[in-house]
């Protein structure tokens, strides 16, 4: 008896640790150009389950994998297009690509102009919009102010901060 368990334990934990590499998939995810990508995210569809975020090698680990091969795996990461690809062809083709997308933003126009005068415009334009009635009396200040940050009695911090005050 004691020889028949000493030839099946080995065989017994051989099986386990090739269904243990079975349940784990490691992904790829790179730009159109082959660059990584750190910081993507990959959801399993239609349930938005987070599996996991590409770390700095550009690589997501997913451990434990009970997915369906109907199911799909969207690809996520700012500044790329969204893509959703079924399970079965990731586990196939780990290296996955995404495409840059480019959003046009409309005309900016940046001005630079003093902090008291941009309070005192804010202040214009913030009465105008809630213009004081004879039931109350509302009033905007543009000022500025010290402010301490203590620690155990002694100062630590010490800024000059302007707002306006409503």
């Amino acid at each position: 008896m004691k020889k028949i368990f000493y030839y099946l334990l080995p065989l017994f934990l051989l099986s386990q640790s090739g269904t243990a590499q079975q349940d784990s998939l490691t992904l790829r995810i790179t730009d159109e150009k082959g660059q990584i990508i750190i910081g993507a995210i990959v959801l399993q569809y239609p349930e938005s389950y987070l599996l996991g975020a590409s770390n700095e090698k550009g690589e997501v680990e997913i451990k434990g994998l009970h997915i369906p091969a109907r199911q799909q795996l969207v690809f996520q990461c700012l500044g790329y297009e969204m893509k959703a690809l079924p399970f079965q062809e990731v586990k196939q083709h780990p290296n996955v690509r995404l495409k840059e997308k480019n959003t046009e933003l409309p005309e900016a126009v940046v001005l630079a102009q003093p902090l008291p005068r941009l309070l005192a415009l804010t202040h214009k334009q913030l009465y105008k919009k809630y213009p004081a009635k004879k039931e109350y009396v509302r009033y905007y200040a543009p000022a500025s102010y010290y402010k301490s940050v203590e620690c155990k009695g002694h100062c630590v911090n010490l800024r000059h901060e302007y707002g306006l005050f409503i």
